[in-house]
């Protein structure tokens, strides 16, 4: 990979250990790939009706959709048969297998809304701030939590910065006094999570 290098419709994209990979898809939709993630990206439609689905094969990727998408635009992220779909936010998937063979899917909604499908008939809308954790199975996926707080101590620090520069970025656009209030509320909770320099 190479900065500015064009990617194509089911292109595979794998980062090295130690690494991580921005991909700006479109004009406004960025995807921060961390140490060891893999996708898979597909990719259709025309600039007013894109439709992009990202695969997540292995670790952990975070996306930032600046603008709302249009009722024709669709964004999703898919870990087997688990479906995420977004309407502009910032959100964070892992992908973790622990030693007894275990997967999990832990979701965390920054920012916005996202929609969780399990694939065996049960969904939830997970709202900023919180995270759920899915236990993938042969049928789908099973909620092991669903709306807990996120645990920024558990991701990393950089992560933790492109994370704080999106929403920095979403508070510099905003006028909405809502909306910026809230915005510098997450900034501040990320802000408290990041490693202080040592002098």
């Amino acid at each position: 990979a190479y900065e500015g290098m064009k990617l194509q419709d089911q292109d595979v994209v794998t980062v090295s250990d130690p690494g991580s990979v921005v991909l700006k898809l479109d004009d406004d939709k960025y995807v921060y790939l961390e140490s060891g993630a893999e996708i898979k990206i597909t990719a259709s439609g025309r600039s007013t009706s894109t439709k992009t689905n990202i695969e997540l094969l292995k670790g952990s990727m975070s996306s930032v959709i600046e603008k709302k998408l249009g009722a024709d635009e669709n964004f999703s992220v898919t870990v087997d048969n688990i479906s995420m779909v977004v309407r502009g936010t910032i959100f964070r998937i892992c992908l973790v297998s622990n030693e007894n063979g275990d997967t999990t899917v832990t979701v965390q909604t920054i920012e916005g809304e996202v929609a969780i499908d399990t694939g065996n008939d049960t969904q939830s809308i997970l709202s900023s701030g919180f995270q759920d954790v899915i236990l993938l199975t042969d049928a789908g996926g099973t909620f092991e939590s669903i709306n807990t707080p996120i645990e920024y101590n558990d991701v990393p620090s950089d992560t933790l910065q492109w994370i704080q520069e999106a929403l920095q970025d979403k508070l510099n656009t905003a006028t909405d006094p809502e909306e910026i209030n809230l915005l510098n509320q997450m900034i501040a909770v990320v802000r408290t999570d990041l490693p202080t320099a040592v002098p």
